[in-house]
């Protein structure tokens, strides 16, 4: 799971309609960004880009910034 403190969410309004959500994690930079939601909350699209985040890191071996 990544650390609260390492991650920031933006959630918004995108130009032309709809609502996005971007999940960055500040000490690496990675990020995620889905926008329109197409009828997904944004809890649930914070918690999926979250975890695509964290598989990301475990895979490149970057595991001081995931806790178990």
């Amino acid at each position: 799971m990544l650390r609260d403190e390492d991650v920031k969410v933006a959630i918004g309004r995108r130009v032309g309609g709809g609502s996005f959500v971007r999940v960055t994690h500040l000490p690496t930079g990675r990020s995620r960004y889905v926008g329109p939601l197409h009828g997904e909350s944004p809890d649930a699209v914070i918690r999926r880009l979250c975890g695509e985040i964290e598989s990301e890191l475990r895979e490149a071996g970057l595991m001081h910034f995931v806790d178990n």
